[in-house]
């Protein structure tokens, strides 16, 4: 069943963490069990900051705002339903504390979901940075932690340390592989680490001249690349993908999130999938690489 956007919310702080929320809702009467967690999820192109004071928390509180290219806030999608709605509203002082704004996050299946999320009204941002209390930071940790999400963007975000990239890692698996007619785009920015075989769960679709991935459950196979700063190979790359009007499906290529496995571990990679392919003919090895080969042993 299709699910309304405006059902649908991004945590990034204090939500994270299941204890917090019931607790809110014991005290005003809501029922807790209205917030749904749909699993992690991630706001792209953003950073976590601390401009607010907050006297609930006697001190500083998140915040979320655009950041650098390759930043990105980890979290959590929840559905909200039946008085969870009007109970996140009260939690979050809306909209005299925080607002809502409508968002694009990323799962780590590779698919974009619109959103709401809170960020701060404007009228309370304060200058300089406000030092939220430990309490409050252990909240946003431990819900990060116990969902295997990276705590590297809290801890830069306490610490000023920007930009900030949790996610430094980018997954290639067509023209831009090794051999692959595109390929030196990713040497030219000298990754610091690179793995040659590695696979996520997608669909590979062939057009001929290149492929493009689709969320799914297919074996893709590719390659992984990691930068130190991972901001200019993904600005150069949204360039030559069409990444351009990314929230819409007016483009060739959005940038997502998947999770990558490697071996025996998994993590998470920066990739490019396809926005339309219509009755594009799948790639049924998952390796681009196998399939020109074969391609052209075949002429």
């Amino acid at each position: 069943m299709a699910m309304e956007m405006n059902s649908l919310y991004f945590g990034y702080g204090s939500n994270l963490d299941w204890d917090d929320w019931y607790d809110y809702c014991e005290k005003t009467g809501h029922n807790p069990f209205g917030l749904v967690d749909l699993g992690i999820a991630f706001l792209p192109d953003h950073r976590m900051v601390w401009h607010y004071h907050s006297k609930s928390r006697e001190g500083g509180a998140a915040d979320v705002i655009v950041g650098d290219i390759g930043e990105m806030v980890p979290g959590a999608l929840f559905r909200l339903e039946g008085d969870a709605v009007e109970a996140m509203e009260k939690k979050e002082g809306s909209p005299n504390y925080y607002c809502k704004k409508k968002v694009v996050v990323l799962t780590a299946d590779g698919k974009q979901v619109d959103a709401i999320t809170y960020v701060v009204n404007e009228k309370k941002i304060k200058d300089g940075f406000i030092q939220p209390k430990t309490e409050y930071v252990d909240l946003i940790r431990k819900g990060l932690s116990i969902r295997g999400l990276p705590t590297k963007m809290l801890d830069d975000s306490l610490n000023r340390l920007y930009p900030s990239f949790p996610v430094k890692s980018v997954f290639v698996y067509g023209t831009l592989r090794k051999w692959g007619s595109r390929h030196d785009i990713i040497t030219r920015y000298d990754p610091y680490e690179s793995v040659m075989k590695c696979k996520t769960n997608a669909l590979m679709v062939d057009f001929e001249v290149f492929p493009g991935l689709v969320p799914g459950d297919k074996v893709a196979h590719g390659e992984l690349y990691s930068y130190y700063n991972p901001s200019r190979p993904l600005e150069h790359l949204d360039y030559i993908e069409g990444h351009q009007n990314w929230r819409s499906l007016q483009c060739l290529f959005q940038r997502r999130i998947i999770t990558v496995d490697i071996q025996d571990k998994q993590c998470f990679a920066w990739t490019y999938m396809i926005c339309n392919w219509d009755d594009r003919p799948l790639v049924e090895s998952g390796d681009w690489m196998k399939h020109t080969r074969y391609r052209k042993d075949r002429r």
